[in-house]
């Protein structure tokens, strides 16, 4: 598992335009984890989390986990 900042994955969501709502329902995962996660209630989210997360936001797991330093593209 890894660390997330969950600052960072609020500012992707609302980069997106999403409620947390959305993105739970796009994710597949609770409004609660989504919540946990941003709140940093939840820093150690497994991979599959992460992928989710990555493909509702339409960006690379590298750029959930590294944030905005992680401008190059990592395969998921």
């Amino acid at each position: 598992s890894s660390m997330i900042d969950g600052r960072h994955l609020t500012e992707l969501r609302k980069s997106r335009g999403l409620t947390q709502e959305e993105l739970a329902s796009i994710s597949g995962l609770s409004r609660q984890s989504v919540c946990d996660l941003e709140n940093d209630s939840e820093a150690n989210p497994t991979t599959f989390t992460l992928r989710r997360l990555a493909r509702a936001l339409r960006c690379s797991v590298g750029e959930i986990v590294d944030g905005p330093k992680a401008s190059v593209r990592q395969a998921d």
